[in-house]
Parts: structure tokens; C-alpha cells; sequence
């Protein structure tokens, strides 16, 4: 029999993802396109978690998203257009449960749900 350690979730069927602390969300559309590897790549190195639509990490400060944005940067990521980091601890704990969250991106929507924002494409 085989066994792998350390296996982990990386694809939701959800429509929503949870966002929480410091949050940086990628089109899956843009990383077929461009991140060397593809999405495959993406999640194994970063350690994302995904639906159809999107790649979220999520991380306890910004520091840690750096070296990620890097790796997006270097693969021709257009910021704003194909990723976009926010502050999920900030909208999630000072807005109702339920209440609609606009990060200020066309492309993604979402709302807050127990100190967590829950993310989709919009």
C-alpha cells in the first residue's frame, strides 16, 4: 500500500473560499495561462487551497505572502487583474455576520462569516 504524508485538501467543490487573516486570491484562469506549472505547481509549492474559479493562501502576516507575490510577479502577474491580496481579519471583524465584503476588485465578491471573509468570483 502507498502512503504520502502530510496530505492535505487543496480543491473545494465550494463556491466560496474562506479567507482569513492576510489573504492572497489568484484566478485560476490567469495561473493556466502563467504560472509555470500551472495550477498544479501553484498549489504544491504554495500550499493554496482552490476551487474552479480561484487559489487562496492565507497567512498570519503580509511578510509571509511576499515571496508568493514574487513568484507571481516573476510569472507575469498583472496585480489586480489576475491577484489580489487583502486584510480578511480587518473586514471580518468589523462587519456583521453575513454582510457583504467589496475588497475594491471587480472580479471577486464576497461576504463575512464568522470573522472570516468567504470569497468568490464574481
Amino acid at each position: 500500500m502507498y502512503f504520502k504524508p502530510n496530505l492535505r485538501v487543496a480543491f473545494k467543490n465550494n463556491r466560496y473560499l474562506r479567507c482569513v487573516f492576510h489573504s492572497l486570491v489568484v484566478k485560476m484562469s490567469a495561473m493556466e495561462k502563467k504560472f509555470e506549472g500551472g495550477p498544479d505547481r501553484f498549489l504544491a509549492k504554495h500550499k493554496a487551497i482552490c476551487n474552479r474559479d480561484l487559489a487562496v493562501v492565507n497567512a498570519m502576516g503580509t511578510h509571509d505572502l511576499w515571496p508568493i507575490v514574487g513568484d507571481l510577479n516573476k510569472n507575469g502577474f498583472i496585480p489586480h487583474e489576475d491577484a489580489t491580496m487583502f486584510d480578511a481579519t480587518s473586514l471580518g471583524s468589523f462587519l456583521r455576520n453575513g454582510q457583504k465584503v467589496d475588497p475594491g476588485i471587480d472580479w471577486l465578491t464576497g461576504y463575512v462569516n464568522d470573522f472570516a471573509v468567504m470569497v468568490r468570483m464574481n
